[in-house]
């Protein structure tokens, strides 16, 4: 088995720490846009020269990056809510009669799929052993599921008590994932056993990140929770007077950076959780910050994408797509690609 080559998502590594090493210099010009479909509540991923998305008008769509030219769709039967993983060449998603789906990347033929007991909302996440690539994906039937990449093979389940709603963050040979049962829980990638299930005391809706041997969790009680995954030792918690977040958290190792239903943009230490700046957007906060290089790209349910400077939250740029976006931005190539609630898929580029 080569190399893989993972697709670049908001969350952009295994991870899931929403930092990427692509820069974007404001100000930015539109590129394109396209409509893609109906609603999309994922994140558009940016693979090569193409770019992925999953809406709720039961498509999967691959579109060019340099222009936006349709390439492939692919008919799910039902929507779709989650964001594409693209691996090699098969693109994985979920949908919300439980199905995951592998499609060839370049054509959009159907490669396999598996039905799970419920709807799938998070993005599958992916890790090698003795040669062989797997895709691990949460569903609302309150199972972890781990497939063989290759073939759909089911290798492993590990069981929550409700819903996930999120991807797996992996490190190593563990994952860590939440879900509406308000644990965190560490995963042995080998054979699926839990290792520790922590109480964080909320609902967990989002997506952690691992950060070396910590992972990054926030909650709807409105705290962001930084654990040992390998002690289960809480090392700081930060709270947001009347937040809630329903975001995920990102991090560059430095900083953690969250946007919430405060209707603001956190920038918190990473070492300490102190709050090193805030900054006040026109609306509420479900699409998850990505870092890139010395900048933050993140947008409101006011309509508005925001480039931030990551040092001390300055505003940079703005753009008015007019509707919320509650996925993701994805970067890379010099490009930024966001999604709209109402299923346009905008590019742009640095002038």
């Amino acid at each position: 088995v080569s190399a893989a080559e993972p697709s670049t998502p908001a969350r952009v590594d295994q991870g899931l720490r929403s930092c990427s090493a692509a820069t974007i210099t404001p100000p930015l010009d539109l590129a394109w846009r396209v409509k893609a479909g109906a609603e999309i509540l994922g994140a558009p991923v940016i693979h090569g020269d193409r770019v992925y998305v999953a809406s709720a008008d039961a498509g999967i769509r691959a579109f060019g990056l340099a222009d936006g030219r349709a390439v492939w769709s692919y008919d799910c039967g039902v929507r779709s809510e989650a964001t594409p993983l693209v691996l090699d060449d098969i693109l994985y998603c979920g949908s919300d009669d439980g199905t995951f789906h592998a499609v060839d990347a370049t054509t959009g033929a159907p490669r396999w799929r598996f039905k799970t007991g419920a709807k799938i909302t998070g993005a599958a996440n992916w890790f090698s052993r003795d040669g062989a690539l797997f895709t691990v994906v949460g569903s609302h039937d309150t199972l972890l599921y781990c497939f063989t990449a290759d073939s759909g093979r089911l290798a492993w389940t590990n069981a929550s008590l409700s819903y996930i709603n999120g991807a797996p963050a992996i490190a190593g040979n563990r994952a860590v994932y939440g879900g509406c049962d308000a644990f965190l829980r560490v995963v042995d990638l080998a054979n699926g056993a839990t290792l520790f299930a922590t109480n964080t005391g909320a609902y967990i809706p989002g997506s952690p990140a691992f950060d070396g041997t910590d992972a990054l969790v926030a909650t709807v009680g409105g705290l962001v929770l930084a654990v040992n995954i390998v002690s289960g030792a809480e090392l700081w918690r930060y709270r947001a007077p009347g937040g809630q977040w329903f975001a995920s958290p990102a991090t560059d190792g430095k900083v953690v950076v969250i946007g919430g239903h405060d209707r603001a943009i956190h920038c918190l230490d990473r070492a300490t959780g102190k709050r090193r700046w805030q900054v006040t957007a026109g609306g509420n906060i479900d699409c998850t910050a990505m870092i890139a290089g010395d900048k933050v790209v993140v947008a409101s349910d006011d309509g508005l994408v925001y480039i931030l400077n990551l040092a001390d939250g300055k505003e940079m740029w703005r753009y008015d797509i007019g509707q919320p976006s509650k996925g993701s931005p994805a970067v890379a190539k010099g490009i930024m690609v966001i999604a709209a609630s109402d299923g346009t898929v905008y590019a742009f580029r640095s002038r």
